[in-house]
């Protein structure tokens, strides 16, 4: 884009410049020669310390250079560009259905820890690793029905036991054999029923994990008494997340680009469009996107800008987000540095470019030079 970094050392140079061709000073700032006693105090005339940042008559600001490098304040020069059209939307972030998902208990039971206690929350596990026990509770109606019917299994197997006895004491039952081997299958069977039957009242029930990732949410404590299908445990893979937004206008979809996304952190986030929903949500089109690279620390439900680019552009100055600020009665401005010492505020109209830039439209001429960091120290000088 053209921008040339200013340091410190050039506006002294443009100072002296002005010296050595014999310029007279300016009477709203103070000479370069005057000696200034840091514990001054403020004087009646003045309201101000000498030579100390301050609001000029004109409504400029003089910064001194001591001040300007005290702040690291830096401009570029800037220059017109074409920048993509861009459109912010609203989004958050979420997990990814294919590395989520919830832990649930398959009945009604009691919570039992595994040995070393319940995962807490950011514990990482593994696909089938048991996370807790549920031990199933029952009533005392179904518990009596539950021993009526291995009451009732027993007697069977007492039978079937008699009867296999009965034909292996008497060699001329006719197919022996044959009826031997039934009932060994039946009294097989009968033993397998009573067996899980009463195991029913008292066998553990392992909550495993549907996936890999880490523990995002505990819903259920040691000895909680959990109902059928809810949930115990929520999984999260941090590393595979996405963003969903969504769009009132109905041609954005369709002009995407690139997309970027921005949290209230500040932390910028690059996009890969993965579709729209096909059903309107709070009458707005429904988009997802992928988080393009290694996912920085984020937590699901994060609130973020999602900003879009189309394929068209327009004319603009690109500057970084920190140029630009709010002054006191609300306006945009983007503060300009009109010699070595002095810094005026313009006020301008800007649309974002990705999570880091922002392109002024309106406001700012070409071959000005801008304040690119710094700018939030001179929006506070009064």
């Amino acid at each position: 884009m053209g921008m040339m970094l200013n340091g410190g050392q050039g506006d002294d140079d443009e100072t002296h410049a002005g010296q050595h061709a014999g310029t007279a000073p300016s009477h709203d700032a103070p000479a370069a020669a005057t000696k200034i006693d840091p514990g001054a105090p403020m004087t009646p005339e003045t309201g101000f310390i000498p030579d100390s940042p301050r609001r000029m008559p004109d409504g400029s600001f003089f910064v001194p250079k001591p001040s300007q490098r005290l702040l690291t304040i830096r401009t570029v020069v800037v220059a017109s560009t074409e920048v993509p059209r861009t459109d912010e939307i609203p989004g958050h972030v979420i997990a990814d259905p294919n590395a989520s998902g919830e832990v649930q208990s398959h009945q009604t039971g009691r919570i039992e820890p595994v040995e070393g206690g319940m995962p807490l929350i950011g514990t990482p596990v593994t696909k089938g690793q048991i996370l807790a026990y549920v031990i199933p509770t029952v009533s005392r109606v179904e518990r009596g029905t539950i021993f009526s019917q291995a009451a009732d299994l027993a007697v069977d197997i007492a039978k079937e036991e008699r009867k296999i006895a009965f034909l292996q004491e008497f060699l001329v039952v006719p197919f022996r054999e044959r009826k031997l081997e039934a009932a060994r299958f039946e009294l097989e069977g009968l033993r397998k029923r009573y067996e899980i039957l009463t195991r029913s009242l008292s066998t553990k029930v392992a909550l495993r994990a549907s996936v890999d990732g880490v523990i995002a949410s505990v819903h259920a404590t040691t000895g909680q008494i959990v109902e059928s299908r809810q949930p115990v445990f929520d999984i999260v893979d941090p590393q595979r997340l996405l963003v969903e937004a969504t769009a009132i206008d109905a041609n954005v979809p369709e002009q995407i680009r690139n997309a970027f996304a921005r949290t209230t952190s500040g932390v910028n986030l690059p996009l890969k469009f993965i579709g729209r929903g096909p059903q309107l949500r709070d009458q707005a089109i429904l988009l997802m996107f992928a988080i393009d690279g290694p996912a920085p620390p984020l937590s699901v439900g994060t609130a973020v800008t999602v900003m879009v680019q189309g394929s068209d552009t327009r004319s603009g100055i690109a500057l970084p987000r920190e140029s630009v600020v709010r002054a006191a009665n609300g306006e945009t401005i983007v503060w300009e540095k009109i010699n070595a010492e002095r810094f005026v505020a313009r006020p301008v109209r800007v649309q974002p470019i990705d999570g880091e830039k922002l392109s002024v439209l309106a406001g700012l001429a070409p071959g000005a030079r801008a304040v690119t960091n710094g700018a939030a120290f001179l929006n506070n000088v009064r």
